[in-house]
């Protein structure tokens, strides 16, 4: 048992519930900002910003510790419950990425609206349903 958990264990039962948790699947700070760190390299690599060549470093890493954190969440869940619930997983996950997801659809498509050629808007619905459906690389991939 480490230090934190028999400090947690000493506490009497109301300050427990208040204490971190000493589980190894508590919440690590520390990596949400290696994420951002990724998400920054890849950011970099696709302005060209000269040093940042290798950008899919920053996906590997950003993906690899993404895995890591939905794995302790699932975690988590089984030792609280039992078992997995993967609809209020999927749920969670639904709640927090689709309105970001909306607003860079509707932004994107707003500021190409903007910059791009009547020509080149021709491809933007699609590309817009595309990406607002999750299947952009799909969709790219046979328009390329």
């Amino acid at each position: 048992m480490t230090d934190a958990a028999r400090s947690v264990a000493a506490l009497p039962e109301s300050a427990r519930q208040l204490a971190p948790s000493a589980t190894p699947w508590a919440q690590r700070p520390h990596l949400d900002g290696l994420r951002t760190v990724a998400v920054y390299l890849v950011v970099a690599y696709h302005a060209g910003v000269s040093g940042f060549d290798g950008g899919f470093i920053g996906v590997d890493l950003f993906f690899t510790l993404s895995g890591y954190l939905v794995t302790m969440v699932l975690l988590q869940d089984l030792s609280n419950h039992g078992r997995i619930r993967l609809t209020r997983f999927y749920g969670r996950r639904a709640r927090r990425l689709i309105p970001a997801a909306t607003v860079a659809v509707i932004g994107t498509s707003l500021g190409a609206l903007l910059v791009l050629t009547s020509f080149d808007r021709s491809t933007l619905t699609g590309d817009a349903t595309a990406s607002s459906l999750w299947f952009a690389n799909w969709h790219f991939l046979h328009e390329s």
